[in-house]
This record gives structure tokens, C-alpha cells and sequence, in this order.
């Protein structure tokens, strides 16, 4: 959508240049900037849905999750298993000490949004 309102500021510009109504140019802009906030703030919204869903994951919740896991790790493939584990680990820390390891896990709630961040809601162009 950003290179669609580039390509539509560009020609409303060239149209305004050669003395044509470039309106339905710059319509079409405040539709593509109108589509973008609302997916903007969708995205927001999801984010914050699910901030409160972890939010609400207890220790335990944790803990079910993990001896689940450990009950069926035989059956898991090699490769997916490494796969998986290291979808799930963040950090392993081993003392030299006393031998004592203790694993940051992660959980991946971001799910590869690469959305623009919102930048408000006034246009870009303006004749």
C-alpha cells in the first residue's frame, strides 16, 4: 500500500503540474492512508489481547506445559526437536561451580507482524 500512495502522490503532482483535477488521485490516497490506520489499529488491538493473554500465564501454567513436553519427548524427531527447543529456549546459563544450569525459555508472541508502525492519521499529501 505505501508504494501504491507513492505512485498516486506522484501522478496527482504530474496531473496538478499539467493543470488537471487530480482529485480521484488524491481519493485514492485517503483510502490506501484510511485502510493502513485501520489495519494499524488492528494490529494494536491484537497486541494488547494478547500482552493480556500472557499476562494471565501463571507458573504452573508453565510448569503443565513443560512436563507435557518432557512426558512425550520420545516421540519427537531428532531435528524437530532441536527445532523446537531452541524455538523455546532464550538462554541456558551453566554455573562452573556448582554445576547448576537454569534456562531462560521464551514464548514467541510476536508472530512476524511487518506492519509500518502507525504514523497518525492526517495525509501525507496534500495539494
Amino acid at each position: 500500500m505505501e508504494k501504491e500512495i507513492t505512485v498516486y502522490a506522484k501522478l496527482a503532482g504530474e496531473m496538478q503540474s499539467a493543470g488537471q483535477n487530480a482529485r480521484s488521485m488524491l481519493a485514492r490516497i485517503d483510502e490506501l492512508e484510511s485502510a493502513i490506520a485501520s489495519i494499524d489499529l488492528a494490529l494494536l488491538e491484537t497486541e494488547n489481547a494478547e500482552r493480556t493473554m500472557l499476562s494471565t500465564i501463571t507458573k504452573r501454567d508453565v510448569e503443565q506445559v513443560l512436563d507435557g513436553f518432557a512426558a512425550n519427548i520420545d516421540q519427537f524427531d531428532r531435528e524437530r526437536l532441536k527445532d523446537l527447543l531452541a524455538e523455546l529456549t532464550e538462554q541456558i546459563q551453566l554455573s562452573p561451580k556448582d554445576l547448576s544450569c537454569r534456562i531462560h525459555y521464551k514464548i514467541p508472541a510476536a508472530r512476524g507482524n511487518k506492519l509500518a508502525s502507525p504514523r497518525g492519521f492526517e495525509p501525507r499529501y496534500s495539494p
